[in-house]
């Protein structure tokens, strides 16, 4: 059996004073914040250089590719692992070391007993299972890791 948990009342508002003092606390905070991300006058010269280098061709080719050639890239998917080695490949023209490290994932498993108007049992399974060293968790372990 399903039940409804009621929703909790709104809070009564606070008093005018705390309101007043909230929005001005509110309102201090964000012209703050906005002083502090005033831009400077001038560059520094290799802000300056990075600036001259950006390609915004180059970087629009590469959203095209990630978002229409590659598309969605969800967790284990071929196309998370050819959006992966795409950015690699990018980064590594632009001079970088780059590695693509790899995490286990979860696997995750729900199930569902129906027992109206026939019993039946569903068990639905999401990611792959896989084995992992047990280096990947040395926190789980009760002595040091060898081998």
């Amino acid at each position: 059996m399903l039940t409804r948990t009621p929703r909790s009342r709104a809070a009564a508002p606070a008093p005018a004073p705390a309101r007043t003092l909230a929005r001005c606390g509110l309102a201090l905070t964000v012209g703050l914040g906005l002083l502090a991300c005033e831009a400077p006058d001038t560059l520094e010269p290799c802000e300056l250089e990075m600036v001259e280098r950006l390609d915004m061709d180059r970087t629009m080719d590469n959203l095209r590719v990630l978002v229409d050639d590659i598309g969605p890239r969800f967790a284990t998917s071929q196309e998370e692992r050819e959006a992966a080695e795409f950015v690699a490949a990018e980064l590594e023209s632009l001079g970088y070391d780059v590695e693509i490290q790899e995490f286990p994932r979860t696997q995750i498993v729900a199930s569902v007993r129906v027992t109206s108007p026939e019993d039946l049992r569903i068990d639905v399974a999401a990611g792959r299972v896989q084995q992992v060293p047990a280096s990947d968790y040395p926190l789980l372990t009760d002595g040091p890791i060898t081998g």
